[in-house]
């Protein structure tokens, strides 16, 4: 799924509800709103599986567009950026943790 699918999700899909501005210190340097969905990764899983919980972040642009900067991805222990090997995997995380989340 491309960044730019993502962004769609977070603004005008379900992503939307959970929305805010981004308080986080270790995210801030990334961008200005996040979609929150890192509270599901407190809960367990079967051995083997990967567990939830991500945090997308989004910069604004003063066009009013924005851009997919980073997903703290809570399984893997850090934040991803765009061009890292990890980047579509922790897209994945973020979009599944969203869609089980609801």
């Amino acid at each position: 799924t491309t960044d730019a699918a993502q962004v769609a999700v977070a603004r005008c899909g379900m992503g939307q509800m959970y929305l805010r501005t981004n308080d986080l210190d270790h995210l801030k340097q990334f961008g200005d709103i996040v979609c929150d969905i890192s509270g599901l990764h407190q809960h367990e899983v079967r051995p083997s599986f990967e567990r939830l919980g991500a945090t997308a972040v989004f910069k604004r642009h003063f066009t009013g567009s924005w851009e997919l900067t980073a997903i703290d991805w809570k399984h893997g222990n850090r934040v991803v950026r765009p061009g890292e090997d990890a980047w579509e995997h922790a897209k994945w995380a973020w979009r599944c943790s969203l869609i089980t989340h609801m």
